[in-house]
């Protein structure tokens, strides 16, 4: 595990460096923890979105689709909501979404991410400040399945160098 996390903490420096590259590090860890997507957000006080990078062809336009539709909002959001309130770098993953109460808005977003086929996965906060937040996740289809221990290892392993690369770039510009 150990090579595969220095080749993917040098994809994100690169990334950070470079400025175009962040799809092209998300998917590698995606194919590295054989999941269909990863992404890399960040939300402001607002709740909408500064930016939302999500790998192997989801459109833009998709994205956009999805946060207009509770996306964004910790109400609707199962992922958000999770993770609310917890420190960087915590995993939350399948079992903790299956604990958010079944409301409306729990159910119109697994709805959503049913349609998408990111129903799985796992994420982190990478960042948490008084203007925002930045989070890392896996999102994984029913043909991938829930994420394993060892898949979510990995991810958790490559989460602070994908934090330092987002550091960098914002140092950068």
């Amino acid at each position: 595990m150990q090579s595969v996390v220095v080749e993917l903490a040098g994809l994100f420096a690169q990334a950070a460096v470079d400025g175009t590259q962040w799809l092209t590090a998300l998917q590698a860890l995606a194919d590295a923890t054989r999941s269909t997507r990863a992404q890399l957000v960040g939300f402001g006080e607002d709740n909408m979105s500064w930016f939302n990078w999500v790998t192997n062809g989801h459109p833009p336009e998709a994205v956009a689709a999805f946060e207009r539709s509770l996306g964004t909002d910790p109400r609707g959001n199962t992922r958000r909501r999770v993770s609310l309130g917890d420190p960087l770098f915590t995993l939350r993953s399948e079992d903790d979404y299956g604990a958010v109460p079944n409301d409306a808005f729990s159910r119109r977003y697994r709805e959503l991410c049913h349609a998408a086929e990111m129903l799985h996965g796992c994420q982190t906060t990478l960042s948490q400040t008084a203007d925002g937040q930045v989070g890392l996740a896996l999102l994984r289809s029913d043909s991938d399945g829930v994420s394993s221990g060892e898949q979510r290892a990995l991810f958790m392993a490559v989460a602070p160098h994908v934090r330092n690369a987002v550091v960098l770039q914002r140092a950068i510009e």
